[in-house]
């Protein structure tokens, strides 16, 4: 009799193992097709991102970091600011760090957060747009980045972890087929990794162009009007100015 329920209760064991291994093993195998696959956007616009990522980490000494959009990628001279400031005797590095708008204000700022020390300062200028101006950031978008260092994964809180993890399996699906058809993403003219110079500064395209007649964009102008700004995306701004004064550095936006 004991040997009989000893029997069912090892079947019983094996059963619930089986179906476990059943339920987790397509995230097992998407994982380590997600790690194991070699990046496909690192020479995309996107692969900027943990460049800018890099240098912020590894710069000793005071600092400027411009935090922003897409308006910080294609506006900063990060060169210039840092020979202007050295002419009046001010000895700070200054740090480009704002990429693409999609990728969201809110992961530029923990990118960031805890790589801002004593006696810094950071500009913060989100672009003036409804979306910008929120907690919103795009997953899929925000993987593209993460596609050429994943470290960074492991510098947001729980909330954008875990949309990304929702994000993983398009963005693994993606990425692998570009891998198996041997073309990965290509760059689109000046939105490319190379356009950046090893500043981080977009200088390495020329862009006769990219200019705005009298200075203004006449198709977005900019309205300063406090109902775009969300209420979650001020409170999180005040957090974030809150730890990097504790960490003795300024803000200004």
């Amino acid at each position: 009799m004991q040997k009989e329920q000893r029997g069912k209760m090892w079947r019983t064991v094996v059963t619930i193992i089986v179906s476990v291994l059943a339920i987790i093993m397509p995230f097992i195998v998407v994982f380590f097709v997600g790690i194991c696959t070699p990046p496909q956007y690192a020479d995309t616009y996107y692969g900027e991102l943990h460049d800018m990522y890099a240098r912020l980490k590894q710069t000793e000494g005071k600092k400027v970091v411009v935090v922003g959009n897409s308006n910080v990628a294609f506006g900063v001279d990060s060169a210039l600011m840092e020979g202007l400031l050295k002419s009046g005797d001010l000895d700070y590095t200054v740090c480009n760090f704002g990429l693409h708008g999609s990728i969201g204000t809110k992961v530029m700022l923990d990118l960031s957060r805890d790589y801002i020390g004593e006696g810094d300062i950071v500009i913060f200028v989100p672009e003036i747009s409804n979306q910008l101006l929120s907690l919103y950031f795009s997953a899929e978008e925000a993987w593209y980045a993460l596609d050429s260092g994943m470290d960074m994964f492991w510098e947001f809180g729980d909330d954008v972890r875990g949309t990304l993890v929702g994000g993983f399996f398009g963005y693994v699906a993606k990425k692998y087929a570009l891998w198996s058809g041997g073309t990965p993403a290509e760059p689109s003219g000046v939105y490319a990794h190379s356009s950046f110079d090893e500043r981080c500064d977009l200088k390495n395209y020329e862009r006769p162009y990219n200019t705005m007649p009298g200075g203004v964009d006449v198709n977005n102008y900019i309205e300063f009007n406090s109902s775009q700004f969300d209420s979650g995306f001020i409170d999180y701004v005040n957090e974030y100015y809150a730890d990097i004064r504790a960490a003795g550095a300024e803000m200004y936006y």
